[in-house]
């Protein structure tokens, strides 16, 4: 296992949260979405990116919190990928890019392997997240529309 790692750390409702820059593509702003009908909430569209849809899931509404901010021209955007699972993710706002030792992280024993968060963490004195990209990109990639919007009618 590597001793260091690099994340960026972001917010989410006040909630500090990181991410391994390994999953991390690029990051952009807020491009214009596309609807997918039928898409599970947390799905907030698709885009466009060299040619590629690409599902954009809001992280807030997939953790099962409240969105309290509105979506901005410069509201944040991980373009992010494992294989050949990928999404954007969008978050609230980012603050840093930040080398991280694998053996600071904590309760790394609370979170199971298909948990949204892998440990938590303290970067610059505050307690931080660990996201789970890898999970979470392979629900993403799962979600059916069609499942979705036959069992509406059920």
């Amino acid at each position: 296992m590597k001793k260091n790692m690099m994340v960026l750390q972001f917010i989410i409702n006040h909630m500090h949260i990181c991410a391994d820059i390994q999953f991390i593509d690029k990051v952009i702003l807020l491009p214009l979405v596309e609807p997918i009908p039928g898409a599970p909430f947390f799905i907030a569209g698709q885009i466009n990116v060299a040619g590629h849809s690409l599902p954009m899931l809001d992280l807030t509404l997939y953790l099962g919190l409240e969105r309290k901010k509105s979506y901005s021209l410069d509201t944040p955007i991980l373009l992010c990928k494992e294989q050949n699972h990928r999404a954007g993710i969008i978050v609230d706002k980012l603050l840093s890019l930040d080398e991280v030792s694998t053996t600071h992280l904590q309760m790394k024993e609370k979170f199971d392997k298909e948990s949204s968060f892998k440990a938590s963490l303290l970067i610059k004195d505050k307690l931080t997240l660990l996201l789970n990209i890898s999970d979470i990109l392979q629900k993403t990639a799962s979600f059916k529309t069609m499942d979705i919007i036959e069992h509406q009618y059920d």
